[in-house]
């Protein structure tokens, strides 16, 4: 038992950097949206619902520029792309005996 709680302890640790960086930027985000006018509630949801902070940031700009549906759908398309990509490529490399959307949620918590 002493073990699972040292290996959980250097885990915290390790990444309290990490947990820096998302707290700084989730900061930002939060001030941006409420600036622009937006609802604690839309900029919550915002944040549950986009897998990138640079498509969160990307997809604001444009709704505070009254921007089109459609600017906004293919700029999420393209900010997200890479994890498409990055998905795709490690659903290759598992190799559990596993249905083929166990592996792709999976990869895609992994990715997050």
């Amino acid at each position: 038992m002493r073990h699972y709680k040292a290996t959980f302890t250097q885990g915290l640790k390790h990444g309290i950097p990490t947990a820096l960086g998302y707290f700084v930027v989730s900061f930002t985000f939060g001030m941006m949206a409420s600036l622009g006018g937006m609802s604690v509630y839309h900029a919550t949801l915002i944040s549950m619902t986009s897998i990138t902070s640079a498509g969160q940031f990307a997809g604001i700009n444009i709704m505070f520029d009254s921007g089109t549906y459609l600017e906004l759908v293919l700029s999420m398309l393209v900010i997200n792309s890479r994890y498409m990509l990055m998905s795709t490529a490690m659903s290759q490399k598992i190799t559990l005996h596993m249905a083929r959307w166990k592996k792709n949620a999976y990869v895609y918590l992994y990715n997050r």
